[in-house]
């Protein structure tokens, strides 16, 4: 399959929309569902919060795992399709050759190819690359304003939406593919390298259980290690990602003379912080959900605010936390 090159004059969102579609193409996610839902709904969510609705970060939204997930047959990328339900970012030199493939992709985009290919490659996991250098350099944002700052933080509003969108409250799965694959991997002789591969292709798929039949008939070495995943992933969550960027894209823009301005932050000319704070808040909640039993109690939230990376109350005058304002909810509820 030959995929068109980006060509002057057309929507640099829709052709990124229609690129992804190309590339994921069949492909599924674990739940069944196509794999296309997912950048779909990223895009969603980014589209509500940039405040120009063809921001090149909604562009990057539909494209952002062409390089981690897609198999993109005919990209003249060689995968083998028996990895079609994997992560395929630890194959040797495939992720510089997507790269590549895009920037050459919508070469004809001028500024807005160049933008565009700088955030892919910056939310793109490299081969080898450690969960805390792939943090720091995706939550490194320039504070020189100007095009790398705007891109910089385009690049962590992708990211964490990314993040936030395999973090449903209850993503509700159809166990037949997954765990049949699972099951033959424990029984393949090898079941340390088996389960090793498969529950790498768990690491930002948060998975609940159809029918309480299914998940009876499941060996418990797999429900140890499905749930204890799921609850590394809202961990990381809450520990990590969710707090770090909260504090670079809702409080930092709203910081003056180290006070929180409100009226600052709503400047911002990137972003609409009251729907990227409910985004945020959707977040959190999904992952307390998760780490919470399917409840959300004051004391899960405190325990959050322990992390190490979390913005705490009062520790910027005037700045209302997300995690303070579901206290507010929880107890408004209680």
């Amino acid at each position: 399959m030959e995929f068109p090159h980006y060509t002057s004059g057309t929507d640099f969102v829709q052709y990124n929309r229609g690129l992804a579609i190309d590339i994921h193409g069949d492909d599924r996610r674990l739940n069944g569902t196509l794999y296309i839902t997912h950048p779909e709904e990223v895009a969603r969510f980014c589209g509500a919060v940039c405040r120009e609705p063809e921001d090149v970060a909604v562009a990057v939204a539909w494209s952002h795992d062409i390089v981690e997930e897609s198999l993109m047959r005919g990209s003249g990328v060689d995968v083998a399709s028996t990895r079609r339900y994997t992560r395929i970012h630890d194959e040797k030199a495939e992720p510089a050759r997507r790269f590549v493939f895009y920037n050459d992709m919508v070469s004809e985009a001028g500024q807005l190819g160049s933008d565009a290919a700088y955030i892919l490659n910056r939310v793109s996991k490299r081969p080898g690359e450690t969960k805390e250098d792939m943090m720091a350099r995706v939550y490194s944002v320039s504070t020189i304003p100007g095009v790398i700052m705007n891109n910089d933080r385009r690049s962590l509003l992708v990211k964490v939406l990314d993040r936030i969108s395999n973090t449903p409250e209850a993503e509700y799965v159809d166990m037949g593919l997954a765990l049949s694959r699972y099951e033959t991997m424990m029984q393949s002789g090898d079941s340390q390298s088996g389960m090793k591969t498969a529950f790498a292709d768990l690491y930002d798929v948060p998975v609940s259980i159809l029918t309480q039949a299914e998940w009876e008939n499941v060996s418990p070495i797999i429900k140890d290690e499905f749930e204890n995943k799921r609850r590394r992933i809202a961990g990381n969550n809450l520990e990590l990602y969710f707090p770090i960027a909260e504090r670079m894209l809702l409080l930092q823009p709203g910081i003056v003379n180290s006070h929180y301005d409100e009226s600052k932050a709503m400047d911002d000319t990137l972003f609409l912080h009251p729907e990227l704070r409910e985004l945020f808040a959707s977040g959190y909640r999904n992952s307390l959900l998760v780490l919470g039993g399917g409840s959300i109690n004051e004391e899960r939230i405190a325990s959050a605010e322990r992390g190490r990376h979390v913005i705490h109350p009062g520790e910027v005058p005037g700045y209302r936390t997300v995690l303070e304002q579901i206290r507010e909810e929880v107890l408004a509820s209680a």
